[in-house]
């Protein structure tokens, strides 16, 4: 969570020269407009600037460019986003799609690798492009992936749907032209899970970041962060922060299970515009550690010279295991221990690949993380390799 951030005034003067970059406007659809080509590599048209299949309304132009910039700061060396089909000039029927008309349904890619393919093994950044979309107006996603459906809600199953993004624009929640955009940065965006490794003892400390686009000169230097708790009561009203260095640490204790909302509002000079928010950012809080219990070998078990670990894994929080590391003592009073490297995904059991001697008692544990961040560890369980163990020498 502890990103780094890039202040605005890097990006700035690039990223509004983008957006206002010309384009032209469908004579069969008004207010239908191409994506132009890139003025950079922060992203892809899948089919050639021309070719009559990347019209849309400017609201979803605007959308694209935004997201493209965004991501392209937080990974620039890739994958970048690639921009398919949405609609045609004139809005008309777009096969093989049965939508694609109203210029607002794009199809989306990364390229590489694809992040939008449930075969990429990266869900969670998967997660964080769709969060990043969701925050800048996207209403519905649609994507097979289970676990991006479970972390964010706007995202839905559609059958031929498992190796693109199928985005749906929401017009009235995409940033408008010439103000400042606001964007929670990517540790507590939207329907993110926070763990308790994220907060301080007393559960207190939370880090709540974000990004300012485009801000013009005359604007004030600082913004204000509001904290809700779910039923929409005011938690927490910061003092003024500066934009310079756009971190706030929540100073209240947040509760083990409870979901919390919050925003930045930009605070302008008297006089020179009117407020600008964030979009509400939802969060929910899963303060306790997984559960871990070691299954096989069991304490006290004899096994081969090849075991298999195996141990459950209880979560009523976020969900599943997201990572493990197992760790093989060989030494029963010491602990002194041989480490595998950490291991994606959701597992349960483990089979040891180096030949471990035999009639030798050793002592084993998992250590698991689940989606919040927290981390577990099993308790210690010993087993024999059963056969004759070596002469000492003398």
């Amino acid at each position: 969570m502890n990103r780094s951030i890039v202040l605005a005034a890097l990006v700035g003067v690039a990223f509004l020269a983008f957006l206002v970059a010309p384009v032209e406007a469908s004579p069969d659809a008004p207010g239908y407009v191409e994506m132009p080509p890139p003025s950079d590599d922060s992203y892809v048209l899948v089919s050639p600037y021309g070719s009559g299949r990347a019209w849309g309304r400017p609201e979803t132009i605007r959308f694209l460019s935004i997201a493209a910039t965004e991501w392209k700061r937080r990974y620039p060396e890739g994958p970048a986003l690639r921009i398919g089909d949405i609609s045609k000039p004139d809005g008309s029927t777009f096969p093989p799609h049965k939508t694609h008309k109203d210029g607002l349904s794009i199809d989306l890619t990364t390229r590489s690798p694809n992040l939008c393919h449930i075969k990429t093994g990266d869900s969670e950044r998967s997660i964080e492009l769709a969060r990043l979309l969701v925050s800048l107006g996207a209403r519905r996603i649609f994507y097979n992936d289970p676990k991006v459906i479970e972390a964010v809600p706007e995202v839905r199953k559609l059958e031929k749907h498992d190796d693109h993004f199928h985005v749906i624009v929401q017009p009235e929640l995409v940033p408008e032209g010439g103000v400042p955009i606001v964007v929670p940065d990517a540790g507590v965006s939207a329907n993110a899970w926070v763990g308790g490794l994220s907060l301080d003892e007393d559960q207190t400390g939370l880090v709540l970041s974000w990004r300012v686009l485009g801000v013009p000169k005359g604007w004030a230097k600082t913004a204000r962060v509001e904290v809700q708790n779910g039923e929409g009561g005011v938690l927490h009203e910061s003092e003024p922060v500066r934009v310079k260095r756009p971190v706030f640490r929540l100073p209240v204790a947040l509760e083990h299970g409870h979901s919390y909302r919050w925003r930045v509002t930009l605070a302008p000079k008297e006089g020179t515009g009117e407020p600008v928010s964030s979009a509400w950012s939802t969060f929910r809080c899963d303060l306790q550690p997984p559960v871990l219990t070691p299954v096989s070998p069991k304490d006290g078990a004899t096994t081969t010279a090849q075991p298999e670990l195996a141990w459950t894994f209880e979560d009523v929080g976020a969900g599943e295991q997201v990572r493990f590391q197992i760790e093989v003592s060989r030494d029963k009073k010491r602990r002194r221990k041989v480490s595998l490297p950490e291991v994606a995904g959701a597992a349960t059991k483990h089979t040891v690949s180096a030949k471990l001697p035999v009639g030798r008692e050793y002592g084993w544990r998992v250590v698991a993380w689940d989606g919040a961040g927290n981390r577990a560890e099993s308790a210690w369980a010993t087993f024999v390799v059963e056969g004759k163990a070596p002469r000492k020498r003398r």
